[in-house]
């Protein structure tokens, strides 16, 4: 697989839009492992341009309203490939888009991201694409790797310029950028639908009524800088990035479109060229005006710091955003090695001087919360909660040592 986005000349000759995908869907065309058949059509005064393997652009000539630079918006989602629901929005979106049914009024670039994962219907092949981003797939070999090479190119390509200039070149885009990268979670979530900001950029008003009018429930403040293809495409362009949960993961077919009717309606008034839109009957409280959505910070990324032994306290059946009470231990190590953690109970103490603040009053964590308590009975305690309000997003098991297992979130006061 090639690490270079495909130039103009090896796209091929222009086709009828119908020709372009014959099957109307950039799904079948991403699952299909026979060599891709790139090229280009013109529909409507939009160029469509099929690049690679799940990526397809769309381009209209011109300016936007009173001569402005046109809004480039990227679309992903597939980048876990267990995560239906979003793909098979994406793939419905597409096929209108390329049939003319709805139209396009800014510069689009639609990405599914692992292909070979969404195959094997998998959260990935080898290793987790959403951690390789952002250059860090130079240091790495493995498919995922090389998928985020790929992908990163045909982003800088798009973000830095127009690929249908007029003198076969690159001209600059100077319009707004966006990115939604659509997901869905593992695990149930208290609030079923939230998007996560990268690490490092304001949140600006107009994505706050996109996201609740596309009934996005919170918003999840990250803390750190991240290998995730959100936080590439906001520190590398300066784009208004989030990732977007949007549900629990099911197998496709499985999904309920009318969860994702709010999100989908506003991303395709987006693409038209129209303004965000609040239907207030879609909301149970049948209020007037758009509500507002909770925001959270993350307050600590749980790592996996050592090897064997490791475990990770919380039942499979807590929903993300669930609050933990004061002193629960999250997890543990049986054994001494890990990177850099003094586990004995009671000190409190990493080796690097930060302060854990352990506090062994497990009895009293299960009468605050006897879902989330278990029989923590290993040697060595490596995490233990230890402010009030705490609640727990992603709590993933089976990770390799040096990667997050959960983030600790906090809900900010005010909101």
């Amino acid at each position: 697989m090639t690490n270079e986005p495909l130039s103009h000349e090896r796209l091929s000759h222009e086709v009828l839009p119908q020709e372009l995908l014959p099957s109307g869907s950039i799904l079948k065309q991403a699952l299909d492992t026979a060599p891709i058949e790139t090229g280009t059509a013109v529909l409507d005064g939009v160029t469509i341009s099929v690049l690679d393997r799940g990526i397809i652009s769309f381009e209209p000539a011109g300016d936007g309203l009173l001569g402005q630079p046109l809004k480039s918006l990227v679309l992903s989602a597939g980048v876990h490939g267990n995560e239906t629901a979003p793909i098979e929005l994406v793939d419905a979106l597409v096929n209108d888009l390329v049939s003319g049914r709805k139209p396009v009024a800014i510069r689009l670039l639609v990405i599914l991201g692992n292909p070979d994962a969404m195959i094997k219907q998998s959260r990935f092949v080898e290793e987790n694409l959403n951690r390789v981003f952002n250059g860090i797939h130079e240091q790495r070999s493995s498919l995922e790797a090389d998928r985020a090479a790929v992908i990163e190119a045909h982003v800088q390509r798009f973000f830095d310029g127009a690929t249908n200039a007029d003198d076969g070149g690159t001209s600059a885009v100077a319009g707004e950028r966006v990115h939604y990268d659509l997901h869905t979670a593992i695990r149930a979530s208290a609030h079923e639908r939230f998007a996560i900001l990268p690490f490092g950029i304001d949140l600006p008003d107009t994505q706050m009524e996109f996201l609740a009018a596309s009934e996005i429930q919170a918003v999840l403040l990250s803390n750190a800088p991240s290998g995730t293809f959100s936080y590439y495409s906001s520190y590398r362009f300066g784009a208004q990035s989030f990732t977007v949960e949007l549900g629990k993961v099911r197998p496709f077919g499985e999904n309920d479109p009318s969860r994702l009717a709010a999100i989908d309606g506003q991303l395709r008034r987006l693409i038209s060229g129209q303004h965000v839109e609040f239907d207030p009957a879609s909301f149970a409280d049948t209020t007037t005006e758009l509500p507002e959505v909770p925001i959270y910070s993350v307050i600590h990324e749980v790592m996996r710091r050592c090897d064997e032994g490791f475990e990770l306290h919380i039942a499979d059946a807590v929903a993300n955003f669930t609050e933990l009470p004061v002193g629960h231990v999250l997890t543990t190590c049986s054994n001494r090695r890990s990177e850099g953690t003094d586990r004995r109970v009671g000190t409190g103490q990493r080796s690097d001087g930060a302060d854990r603040r352990v506090l062994p009053d497990r009895r009293r964590a299960e009468q605050t919360n006897p879902e989330v308590a278990t029989d923590v009975s290993a040697s060595f305690r490596d995490f233990v909660v230890s402010e009030r309000g705490s609640a727990i997003v992603f709590p993933i098991r089976g990770v390799p040592i040096g990667q997050r297992v959960a983030l600790i979130v906090k809900r900010q006061e005010g909101n």
